[in-house]
């Protein structure tokens, strides 16, 4: 979501996509600890209820893990994509996201399992993005946007350049 002021200047179509996309992800993956946060404190003339929506989910459980990284791979190629357009970081870090994000698509497109069951070649394929995001991330909190590509937040307008980070 606070991305969003400053990528929205570089596409607000793209830049609205990609919150949308990323608050589905984290909304499909808070609503599964939910449920079992719940079944665990269950009472006993509940607990039956909550077994047969358990088994239902379990069932589920690789289709929803898939559509979750489907979710995770556009939004990450829409805010590489943008950051990549707009400067504000350097260039290695979203060219470095898109090809992690590429290499993601193979597990994705083999089915590998969860990476919680079983360990597979492809699985390390989803590494590369893990340490892209977190590198951007102490990139942000480090050094923030490039000034240089953002100018003041205050009455600007689209295609207004915005300052962040200090």
């Amino acid at each position: 979501m606070l991305f969003y002021p400053f990528l929205r200047m570089f596409g607000a179509g793209l830049a609205l996509g990609y919150i949308g996309l990323r608050t589905l992800e984290a909304t499909f993956l808070i609503s599964f600890i939910g449920l079992s946060q719940d079944a665990r404190e269950a009472g006993p003339g509940e607990a039956a209820a909550y077994d047969r929506l358990g088994e239902l989910l379990m069932s589920m459980r690789d289709a929803a893990g898939q559509l979750t990284t489907i979710f995770l791979i556009l939004g990450a190629v829409i805010l590489y994509y943008l950051l990549l357009r707009s400067d504000l970081v350097p260039r290695f870090i979203p060219v470095w996201g898109l090809l992690a994000i590429a290499a993601l698509i193979i597990p994705v497109a083999l089915g590998t399992p969860d990476l919680t069951q079983e360990l597979e070649l492809a699985a390390l394929l989803f590494f590369p993005i893990v340490f892209n995001e977190l590198f951007l991330a102490g990139w942000l909190l480090v050094n923030g946007f490039d000034h240089g590509a953002a100018g003041s937040t205050e009455g600007h307008s689209p295609g207004t350049p915005v300052v962040v980070g200090g």
